[in-house]
């Protein structure tokens, strides 16, 4: 216990930032079970189909800082720790049936986002999408198709292959 107010200290993260967490998340019981403090902006829905994989913990600390992240897991999201996301990021993993809009999500694989992503501010990312190592996501850009490839940058809406990064 010692160690963790410590870090939190001596972090780059503010102590009143903690405390409002912890009050949400544990108290209030507002935010999610699978992330051990969640900003309070942030939601994750159907969290059963949420999964944090991998090493690291720099996803978990950008949905510790960053606000206004939606996470939408319910056709699964599966998001590597060792990703970087900006605020307002939106990863929506289900879609409505175009000709029943009260029926439940429309099956489909999920969202992958795998080891060294990088996904930029108010970035969002629609069903089906796999993003492989090493993707940036451009700030604002509307992901809605997996690429592929790895290690490239993609942006814009819908998003598209800028340029190809050295591995």
């Amino acid at each position: 216990m010692k160690s963790f107010l410590l870090k939190i200290i001596r972090g780059r993260h503010l102590f009143g930032l903690y405390l409002v967490n912890f009050v949400f998340q544990k108290i209030l019981r507002i935010t999610s079970q699978r992330v051990r403090l969640l900003h309070f902006t942030n939601v994750i829905s159907a969290e059963d189909g949420f999964e944090l994989t991998g090493e690291g913990e720099l996803a978990e600390r950008c949905l510790r800082i960053n606000g206004g992240i939606m996470i939408q897991a319910g056709n699964g999201v599966r998001l590597h720790r060792s990703c970087l996301l900006g605020p307002g990021v939106k990863i929506i993993s289900g879609n409505h049936d175009l000709d029943d809009f009260a029926s439940p999500s429309v099956p489909c694989d999920g969202i992958q986002i795998s080891e060294r992503c990088w996904i930029g501010a108010n970035v969002i990312i629609l069903p089906d999408v796999e993003l492989l190592p090493g993707t940036i996501v451009g700030a604002g850009s509307v992901v809605t198709r997996g690429f592929g490839v790895p290690d490239i940058v993609v942006a814009g809406n819908p998003a598209r292959i800028v340029r190809h990064r050295k591995a």
